[in-house]
């Protein structure tokens, strides 16, 4: 059988590499010429340039295109730098890096002087900051409190920062578990978080304060206003400071207060306020990471029901079990006009969440009944059509726990 054998024209295009001026080229022959690619338009005789345009036609614009790949390039480089000049800009902002000065002040958990809780989760801390190149500086104090001068603490915050004079990059703080053991009652509480934050100011203006929440805890007794309340007040305020949030409270890892198989497991003696050692790295590891990545690490379900308007709140909220809120607050005069009188309004995101069946208790007279209307006014109703009291007691019970929620900026 013949082979059949085409000897006619060439007709699928073939790359010959490099331009060669000793030889002729065939039609449709790909040549490399000058940074660019040539297709031959028929024979082209020897020593036939390529931007001869009766045999050659410009096929690949290789020097526009590397100019353009160039200047993208050149462009991507300088995004690249840019974001490394604003990454290193940020470690040395805010970032820990080797040479930082870094502290803590807090209570028993982290104090080196309770020999049965050691090793204590500032342990870790020194060790892993100082593997870091960073100096830390321990001045945790048993039975320490954010509010001075209560009763069963050994001093409040600012007997504590009484004796730093060294400036610090990183300020850790980690109290309130005393200030809820004692009850510190809430005006001494902010008194002591806001002249915290005064004393950084003046004396740490460069220091990155992380607020470390309490360990929740499921010991809170009927007669005590419970750690949430404590946890809830120090949250608010360091939101309203930007300090950073490191929330034990309620995101703290492997742990929960409510879960007693856990609080056997992972503090001393199930007390399920001071980590044993066994959770001690746990929860310096916890702190560690919220640090060295500048992170407030906070789950903002916090209460912020004492903040209304006309009314002062005394030192009494109260969680039920069905997660509502009682409020008890002190509204001063109480002047009854057409059978009811103005206690004052309930603040925007607490109106549609009320319970209308809390009751007046007045120094004189009976309980009279709440009315809160839309607009978040409370009155109270009253049997009589004109009277005056005085040292107006009143409750208020929000009905769930989502409408009073803080949240961070």
């Amino acid at each position: 059988m013949a082979n059949n054998v085409y000897i006619g024209m060439r007709y699928v295009p073939i790359f010959l590499g490099d331009w060669d001026s000793s030889i002729s080229y065939e039609a449709l022959s790909i040549v490399n010429y000058g940074n660019n690619t040539y297709t031959s338009k028929k024979p082209v005789p020897v020593g036939t340039l390529p931007t001869d345009t009766n045999y050659w036609a410009l096929t690949g614009n290789y020097n526009g295109a590397i100019l353009n790949l160039q200047g993208r390039m050149d462009l991507a480089e300088n995004d690249i730098d840019n974001l490394e000049i604003q990454r290193d800009y940020i470690k040395k902002t805010f970032g820990v890096k080797a040479g930082d000065k870094i502290c803590v002040i807090g209570d028993s958990l982290g104090a080196l002087t309770v020999p049965y809780l050691q090793p204590v989760y500032t342990t870790y801390l020194k060790t892993w900051f100082e593997e870091l190149g960073c100096t830390f500086d321990n001045f945790c104090t048993s039975s320490r409190a954010w509010a001075s001068g209560q009763p069963g603490t050994s001093g409040g915050v600012m007997d504590a920062v009484a004796g730093i004079t060294d400036s610090y990059d990183v300020i850790i703080v980690e109290l309130g578990v005393n200030d809820w053991q004692v009850q510190s009652p809430y005006a001494d509480l902010y008194a002591a978080l806001n002249s915290f934050d005064n004393w950084r100011v003046i004396n740490q203006p460069n220091a990155q304060i992380y607020c470390v929440l309490p360990l929740s805890t499921d010991t809170d007794y009927p007669q005590r206003v419970p750690m949430a309340y404590y946890s809830t007040v120090i949250a608010y305020q360091a939101v309203r400071w930007r300090w950073n949030i490191i929330d034990m409270f309620s995101s703290s890892p492997m742990y929960s207060g409510m879960n007693s198989g856990l609080v056997n497991r992972w503090t001393y003696n199930g007390d399920a306020i001071h980590p044993n050692p066994a959770y001690a790295p746990i929860y310096a590891k916890y702190v560690y990471d919220a640090v060295i990545n500048n992170k407030s690490a906070y789950n903002p379900l916090v209460i912020a029901g004492y903040e209304t308007t006309g009314i002062q709140l005394i030192d009494h909220v109260y969680w039920k079990g069905d997660g509502s809120v009682r409020l008890t607050c002190w509204s001063g005069n109480l002047d009854i006009t057409n059978f009811a009188a103005n206690l004052g309004q309930l603040p925007q995101f607490a109106r549609p969440h009320c319970r209308i069946c809390a009751t007046v208790h007045p120094d004189t007279g009976g309980d009279f009944t709440l009315v809160i209307r839309d607009d978040g006014t409370i009155y109270a109703l009253a049997p009589t059509q004109t009277a005056s009291y005085t040292g107006v007691r009143f409750e208020v019970e929000y009905q769930t726990i989502s409408c009073v929620i803080a949240n961070s900026p």
